[in-house]
């Protein structure tokens, strides 16, 4: 089962308070019609450091990617139901910023394009070892992390200028009223 993903508030000088997410833990979603796949990938994903959480198909899949957070989605492209590609173009509206890698038997130059095109960070091709999968995730997750790190930078740098900003203006709030009070005193001095 997919690991928790902890909160924290934190309250900036300003009083404003920002929240922050933290992966203890990056999640890996596994994805795969086959039991003793799903179970085997778990197990070389979970050996390397990861949580994991195994489903069946794509339907159940985008369930669990809404209720939970995952950096990684590994999954195979034919299932039934929804292939794995439109899971891929799915995953990608939903939630951009989780990586995807694909597992295909066939080695099509065209089909991996695509993949690659929608945005899947790699793909395997079958038969593949346990370390081109764990490679694959480290790969992946790393790139899920850096989006991670960008983006509260990117929410902090946002903070700090809306706090900027509202300094400025109080400061020009203080000056104006400064110039009034010089306005009416230069007045009564006429």
């Amino acid at each position: 089962e997919a690991g928790s993903t902890p909160v924290a508030r934190e309250e900036v000088s300003s009083g404003v308070e920002v929240e922050r997410t933290s992966m203890t833990t990056p999640n890996v979603l596994i994805v795969d019609d086959e039991p003793a796949v799903g179970a085997l990938l778990a197990a070389a994903v979970t050996g390397a450091g990861y949580a994991t959480a195994v489903v069946s198909d794509g339907s159940s899949a985008l369930d669990r990617i809404r209720s939970g957070q995952f950096a990684l989605v590994l999954s195979d492209v034919r299932m039934p139901g929804f292939d794995g590609i439109e899971l891929l173009r799915r995953i990608k509206a939903h939630a951009p910023e989780i990586e995807v890698v694909m597992i295909t038997a066939l080695a099509d130059i065209e089909r991996a394009r695509e993949m690659i095109r929608l945005g899947a960070s790699d793909y395997l091709i079958k038969p593949f070892t346990l370390d081109e999968v764990r490679m694959s995730v480290k790969r992946a997750v790393e790139k899920y992390q850096c989006w991670q790190d960008t983006h509260a930078h990117q929410r902090d740098m946002a903070v700090q200028i809306a706090l900027q900003a509202r300094q400025i203006k109080e400061h020009l709030m203080a000056a104006q009223e400064k110039c009034e009070q010089l306005r009416e005193t230069v007045d009564t001095l006429r």
